[in-house]
């Protein structure tokens, strides 16, 4: 007898891989047909920090700071660039698509992480499958991922500390131990760098939730120890990085934001009828959606949702109070941890959140509440899976209760088509298609074919879903994206070659014509950040990184925009067509069909010079009214919070790098260098060896204090003290390598 050939590849038989890559492969198809996912924050903030950092690593720079972004901001300390993340090598790939590989990529690595971990807590490949496909195409997960990008970057890794966690079972060694710790660790330590502090604080609260599903009290301890150990070994490996985040926390959010900034986005109650129906409260993004007036709190701003969508499949919720039910007990953790995540989401809408607002610790440095969602979806999804996976409940009751729901919705559709409610019709729709065809999958059950049915179901779950949530992402055209703007080619980019090209103004009257979201006109326009690529960096009239200092310069730039914009060495300014030529401007440029034009700025101040008079000055308001007056002279005189000083000479830059400068200055006196560079105390100044203080100058710049004669000044920027964090990363990651080497021998000297 010939034995037969050993299967070598069981996943081309699973059943659940197979739904799993068809519901990617259906997200990421519209990349094949050239488009992008280009919208929102993933155009202004995500995908420009994203490549700003690969252009820096690239070159050899170390991404303390981007020297083309506004003018001039620090990359490392802010965490959101995602300096570490694993999955920047996608980079590589040039323009939109190498952004979008990375951005759907994180996706994937949530679904299959969450796949993963469900088959270690016993579900089958399918009903895995579809409870992951659920996660990540919720609505919460989908427009975060289209509309900002890394708030799903963060949390993609963290199913995998779990998965981590479930590998420490009972009758577990010592090594496997370590081996759980370590995978918990990396997972929490690349959700962190992958931009997003807060996912770590998530990945510690599901590591808690799931601790309760364990019966065994010893293996419980065991993976509660694992966790701990973990949070631990994750402080020390990011030590470099929080250092360097605690750094900028310090200078623009010392005491943490607001509460009415920190609670913007808080999810109203009323929507949780979107749950129930993905268009109760309109079709998302299109005229007729309620959402943003929920959010609107002042009339000169209108505001969207974080999340545009609480929808996860009409599925969601009995699968989850019957998974519930099935775990009895062990349900706890998740029942606690969706009740507590919705409490929070809700921010300004619930008492508890202002309350805890002021206790908490850390609380005080995060935004968003709604992003507390994804925890409540990740917990129904768990119980969802349970319940999907008690096939034994899927009987004739069930059959009746959702047939009841579907007839129900149905005749829901024909009362609203009757009595003239299109909004409700669109409402309860979706829903009503949703329930007729979960009534037909369970009607596919019989008592052979009770695993069927559930497939049934769960494959009708995903197309659902698909359905209603992949319209959400809103995707625009590649070419459109990567091209150069006209605009670009209308500046100078000579002028200030040695210092990375030109800065331009948007005027604070900028409205382009048509739809504001429309890709053409806000690349066409510069909108800020998206220029950074070609070396074009912004003074914007709102930059929400320096929000109070710029919001107090608003008013003064609407009054005297030449003045000012010559003082700061802004070389042109993007005007709209029906405004008249100001004085002082010489127009370059004109975009009929988006009604802008582009304006040179006449006598602007070059980036960096030696002031010939230095006016002190002892607040903003001194300062703007001597830049506003006829005498002043951009590029020759300057305002400086410190002593006045006269002298004559010249400056030149001898090394420029983006976190680094060189010049040699000769002056016939004491005077000031100005540096048309941020004013930031991430930056240190040397002169002739000498550690000098940078002082503010020209409101917005450096300023820094050359002594008469030849003198050498160097600038660059690093945090204080960030040599011992970097030096912690260091030894935790070789230790974290030593442990993994003991752990995978301690492991083949166990094997059989």
């Amino acid at each position: 007898m010939v034995d037969a050939p050993p299967n070598r590849a069981p996943w081309l038989r699973d059943r659940g891989l197979w739904l799993l890559g068809a519901a990617l492969v259906t997200l990421a198809l519209p990349l094949v047909f050239g488009k992008t996912m280009w919208f929102r924050d993933l155009l202004v903030y995500s995908y420009p920090q994203k490549r700003e950092v690969w252009r820096l690593l690239t070159a050899g720079q170390w991404p303390w700071w981007s020297a083309r972004w506004g003018t001039g901001r620090p990359l490392y300390g802010l965490l959101q660039p995602g300096v570490f993340d694993p999955l920047n090598a996608l980079l590589a790939v040039p323009g939109a698509l190498g952004c979008d590989l990375f951005n759907l990529s994180h996706l994937a690595v949530l679904v299959t992480g969450m796949w993963v971990y469900l088959r270690r807590e016993g579900a089958d490949s399918v009903t895995a499958a579809a409870a992951a496909v659920s996660l990540g195409f919720s609505g919460g997960a989908l427009t975060m991922l289209g509309s900002n990008g890394t708030y799903l970057w963060g949390v993609s890794y963290l199913p995998w500390a779990l998965v981590s966690l479930a590998s420490c079972g009972p009758g577990a060694s010592r090594a496997a131990w370590v081996r759980a710790a370590l995978g918990v660790t990396f997972a929490l330590s690349a959700s962190l760098f992958a931009g997003d502090p807060q996912a770590p604080v998530f990945g510690v609260l599901l590591g808690l939730a799931s601790l309760g599903r364990c019966e065994d009290g010893a293996v419980r301890a065991r993976r509660a120890l694992a966790l701990g150990a973990a949070v631990g070994a994750t402080a020390m490996l990011s030590a470099s990085q929080l250092w360097a985040a605690l750094d900028v926390a310090r200078t623009y959010r010392a005491g943490g934001v607001t509460l009415r900034d920190a609670e913007t986005f808080s999810f109203p109650w009323v929507r949780v009828l979107e749950w129930l129906s993905p268009t109760a409260l309109g079709v998302p993004l299109e005229a007729g959606w309620q959402a943003p007036a929920l959010y609107t709190r002042s009339a000169r701003q209108t505001l969207y949702p974080l999340v545009f969508s609480a929808y996860q499949g009409l599925a969601l919720l009995p699968l989850a109070l019957w998974g519930a039910r099935g775990l009895g007990r062990r349900a706890w953790g998740w029942g606690a941890l969706a009740l507590v995540s919705l409490v929070l989401a809700a921010g300004r809408h619930s008492p508890v959140y202002p309350a805890l607002f002021g206790l908490v610790p850390g609380l005080r440095m995060f935004r968003a509440p709604e992003k507390y969602l994804f925890l409540l979806s990740f917990s129904l999804t768990v119980l969802a899976s349970e319940g999907l996976s008690r096939r034994s409940s899927l009987g004739a009751r069930h059959l009746l209760g959702v047939g009841s729901i579907a007839l129900t919705l149905l005749a829901g559709c024909l009362v609203a088509r009757a009595g003239g409610h299109p909004r409700l019709l669109t409402a309860l729709g979706p829903s009503a298609l949703a329930a007729l065809g979960y009534t037909v999958a369970l009607g596919l059950q019989r008592r052979s074919a009770r695993a069927l049915a559930a497939h049934a179901v769960a494959l009708f779950w995903v197309i659902e879903l698909a359905a209603a949530n992949l319209p959400l992402l809103l995707w625009g055209s590649r070419a459109q994206a990567d091209f150069r703007p006209s605009f670009v080619d209308a500046m100078s980019l000579q002028r200030h070659k040695s210092l990375e090209g030109v800065r331009v103004f948007r005027s604070l009257l900028l409205h382009v014509e048509g739809d504001p979201q429309e890709l053409y006109s806000a690349v066409e326009s510069l909108m800020p950040n998206v220029g950074i690529d070609e070396g074009v960096s912004h003074l914007d009239s709102y930059d929400a990184f320096r929000a109070t200092r710029f919001v107090r310069l608003r008013d003064a730039v609407a009054e005297s925009p030449g003045a000012l914009l010559r003082w700061w060495g802004v070389d042109y300014a993007v005007f709209p067509s029906r405004q008249p030529v100001l004085a002082g401007f010489t127009p370059t440029l004109e975009e009929r069909p988006l009604g802008l034009r582009l304006d040179r700025v006449d006598g602007a101040a070059p980036r960096f010079y030696l002031a010939q008079a230095a006016h002190g000055v002892a607040s903003r308001d001194e300062a703007v009214a001597l830049a506003r007056g006829a005498g002043f002279r951009p590029g020759v005189d300057a305002t400086v919070e410190g002593p006045s000083r006269r002298t004559a000479g010249r400056c030149v830059l001898t090394h420029w790098r983006d976190a680094e400068r060189g010049f040699r200055c000769e002056s016939e006196g004491p005077g000031w260098l100005i540096v048309g560079e941020s004013f930031d105390p991430l930056w240190r100044a040397r002169v002739n060896g000498r550690e000098v203080p940078i002082a503010r100058g020209n409101e917005l710049f450096q300023a820094i204090t050359v002594p008469g004669g030849r003198s050498e000044i160097w600038l660059w920027v690093a945090p204080r003290g960030h040599g011992a964090a970097a030096a912690v990363s260091g030894l935790t990651l070789a230790a974290l390598i030593a442990l993994s080497g003991w752990s995978a021998h301690k492991t083949r000297r166990r094997a059989p």
